[in-house]
């Protein structure tokens, strides 16, 4: 873990920053994202993937694209009323 954490100075603006910025932020991702990404092996109650949310919110897309022509006020009303009546059948 040295490399990733390893740090540079810049005369410039008198401070130090991580020589692999980009890398840095990707391992902390991962490293803080480690106690809840495998939740879903002791829940039951959580899918194990998200093909059906991303199947949900594709017709939601699909429906907005039909309707080209609204407004921003309008799309977040639509967005509302079709969360609404897809909810509540």
């Amino acid at each position: 873990m040295l490399f990733i954490n390893e740090q540079s100075y810049k005369e410039e603006t008198k401070r130090y920053w991580y020589t692999h910025s980009k890398l840095h932020a990707a391992c902390s991702l991962i490293i803080n994202a480690i106690p809840d990404m495998f939740s879903y092996l002791d829940d039951a109650e959580i899918p194990c993937t998200t093909n059906r949310l991303e199947n949900y919110f594709t017709h939601l897309k699909e429906k907005l694209t039909l309707h080209r022509g609204l407004r921003f006020e309008a799309k977040k009303n639509f967005i509302k009323w079709y969360l609404y009546f897809k909810n509540n059948p």
